[in-house]
């Protein structure tokens, strides 16, 4: 029985053989091939079964050479699948000459790799007459390398299209060959091409789909990334391992890892199974490199590598640091905000101006309400810093284990009810700012050594950790205590000390520059939004009481004087206890009678005292607000915090008992006996 003709009828006389020669692999024991091309010319009329023509022009265009009644089929062609792999290889939007013999046939091989799913690539259509492209690198062809202009440095022949699975069959069909032995011989071809089948193409553009999503995805992280197979060739190579290994990604795809990492102080990345976190100098760069295996199965099937730059990390850590500034902690006054033009603090605002320009460490040191943490916002205010974070803390009257968690921070599970995951210490989030310690004389010798740590490392370990994290920042710290005389009675460490009072402060009392009362009382009437005018007596009798309480003090007697006054105010308007103060000369005569000053507990304390036994001899229980509101009419203004902390103290000479219960606070005998000496 004699086979089957067909004829193939294409453009050129290239194709035609190729085509011939796939056919006839295929199905020459079933069915005889022969081609023709234009190319070669077409002069006589063709006998065939069936003819295979290339398109629907050809198609046309030889109806004249055919017998009545021949059936014609169009050629579908795909490319092998080890091509298509090859071409799935090269990174997210790169630019490639698709080249091929002549227009026609360019264009649809572009088509046809599209339709394929090769969405990722920017392909260029080039054929010969076309004058070369600068810009572009890289070429990919079907076996026309002659037709690759010069300039192009790299070739990716992905061969000779192939005919599709779905001609195989048609021709099959057409003379009733679909049998067991044909349908084997399709089945393996099938497994060497990319068929075009819709179900597949849909596949395999969702394929392409994903690979670009990832490569955009990777693009937009803020690391180099590296992904590798098996084999440690590299599939995975994102725009920023471009810049750090100033390496096109179409370069090193499909290269072996170690070619890249070639340098002898990078080997060990490409030959450690795993990197955590550790630092290596890439092309002038610091980096910090991770690296991690897939394992699936037990089997090996390659991995990731990780390249973040180490500045970068400081940029991230500083935003996040920064980023603090949004709840709260900022500087809020500047040095035009220190009201007042006597000498005395003329001459430490000018001094406080001339230390915030350095970074060494500040000691404020001055009485309750003179304004020390003004200062230390207006010093961060004029410095390098002052874009940075200001953190205020108040040692004073907290627990050890308190102040330690509150600056330091703790790590997860550091103690019971630590915050998951832990929490950073206010020296972390004033890292680059400026932190200011209020009432430092107040704490601890142990949190002495770790403040002291801390000055002297630049760096902190959180409560229950073992981590060293690094800090960059200013110290302010300020007390209303002499450090000095503390050092010498060993209630405050000496080279703490020294690290604190490199560039000393002191802020003059109230007392030391009465010519200052008259702008305070104007400012704090214009803060309240009142024009009043104070008459001369009434100026005069301001300045002539001694302030305890300092600015703080004079700023509640003005704020008491505008809620009680009706429309002139006059001396009868002053609270009580000022008026009772300058009756008996009290304020002429200085702050305090004599005895106060040679007390070895601050003056206030006694008056402390004095209301406890008050209470006591009531037998009624006080708390720190009312203690707080009865110390008023004894001049003094203490917030509740820093009752607190007399408290403590006074518990600790032996002053006072504080029980559990309903026993409350009481005062000692020897208590008993300072007020007394004191009355």
């Amino acid at each position: 029985m004699d086979k089957p003709r067909v004829v193939i009828i294409v453009q050129s006389k290239r194709n035609a053989r190729v085509i011939r020669e796939q056919l006839n692999d295929l199905l020459g024991g079933f069915i005889c091939f022969d081609s023709l091309s234009y190319e070669e010319g077409i002069d006589s009329i063709v006998c065939a079964d069936l003819v295979l023509v290339s398109s629907l022009v050809i198609a046309g265009q030889i109806a004249k050479y055919l017998m009545p009644g021949t059936d014609i089929l169009v050629i579908r062609r795909t490319i092998k699948r080890e091509s298509w792999d090859k071409l799935m290889t090269l990174p997210l939007r790169t630019k490639a000459l698709l080249v091929n013999g002549d227009q026609e046939v360019t264009i649809e091989t572009v088509a046809l790799l599209y339709e394929l799913g090769i969405k990722h690539l920017e392909l260029i259509p080039y054929y010969p007459g076309l004058d070369p492209i600068r810009d572009v690198n890289i070429a990919v062809t079907p076996n026309e390398e002659r037709c690759v202009p010069p300039n192009i440095e790299r070739v990716i022949n992905i061969g000779d299209r192939v005919v599709d699975s779905t001609t195989i069959f048609d021709i099959l069909n057409k003379f009733d060959l679909l049998n067991k032995k044909t349908s084997e011989i399709v089945l393996s071809h099938i497994a060497r091409i990319i068929p075009r089948s819709p179900g597949l193409s849909e596949s395999l553009s969702l394929i392409a789909e994903t690979k670009q999503h990832l490569g955009f995805l990777l693009d937009v992280v803020h690391e180099g990334v590296i992904a590798f197979n098996e084999e440690d060739k590299i599939t995975l190579y994102n725009r920023l391992a471009e810049q750090i290994f100033q390496e096109s990604a179409w370069r090193v795809m499909g290269t072996p890892l170690d070619e890249l990492l070639s340098h002898k102080s990078l080997k060990h990345i490409s030959t450690a199974k795993e990197i955590k976190d550790e630092v290596y100098p890439i092309n002038g760069n610091s980096l910090v490199v991770n690296k991690y295996s897939l394992i699936n199965k037990g089997v090996y099937s390659g991995g990731v590598i990780t390249f973040k730059e180490c500045n970068e990390i400081e940029r991230l850590e500083l935003k996040f640091r920064q980023d603090i500034k949004v709840k709260g902690h900022i500087s809020k006054y500047v040095f035009n905000d220190i009201i007042g033009k006597s000498k005395g603090l003329s001459n430490t605002v000018t001094m406080a101006k001339r230390f915030a320009k350095s970074d060494s460490v500040i000691l404020i040191e001055g009485e309750s309400g003179t304004g020390k943490e003004l200062f230390a916002h207006a010093i961060h205010n004029a410095s390098l810093r002052k874009d940075k974070p200001f953190v205020a803390f108040n040692c004073a009257s907290l627990t050890d284990s308190l102040i330690e968690s509150e600056l330091f921070g703790y790590s997860d599970g550091a103690f019971t009810g630590a915050k998951k995951g832990g929490k950073p210490g206010l020296f972390e989030l004033a890292h680059k700012g400026t932190i200011f310690l209020d009432e430092i004389g107040d704490i601890s010798f142990n949190t002495q050594a770790r403040l002291l740590r801390v000055i002297q490392e630049k760096e902190v370990i959180r409560v229950g950790g073992t981590d060293v994290i690094p800090v960059d920042i200013r110290i302010i710290a300020a007390t209303n205590q002499n450090l000095h005389e503390l050092v010498g009675k060993g209630k405050f460490r000496r080279d703490l000390f020294y690290r604190l009072n490199i560039l000393p402060i002191k802020i003059p009392p109230l007392r030391e520059r009465k010519v200052d009362i008259p702008y305070l009382v104007e400012f704090f009437f214009r803060k309240k939004g009142i024009k009043e005018d104070i008459s001369q007596e009434l100026m005069e009798i301001l300045q002539q009481y001694n302030w305890p309480g300092n600015v703080r003090e004079l700023e509640n007697c003005i704020d008491y004087l505008i809620n009680i006054h009706s429309h002139n105010i006059t001396r009868d308007d002053l609270p009580p206890y000022i008026s009772e103060a300058i009756k008996p000369g009290l304020a002429d005569r200085g702050e305090y009678p004599e005895e106060f000053r040679q007390l070895d507990v601050p003056k206030e304390s006694v008056f402390i005292l004095r209301v406890l036994k008050e209470a006591q001899e009531l037998q009624k229980k006080i708390g720190r607000r009312t203690i707080g509101d009865r110390l008023k009419k004894y001049g003094f203004y203490l917030t509740e915090q820093e009752i607190r902390g007399r408290l403590k103290k006074l518990q600790a000479q032996g002053y006072i008992e504080v029980n559990k219960g309903r026993a409350g606070t009481k005062i000692s005998a020897a208590g008993e006996d300072l007020i007394k000496t004191h009355s």
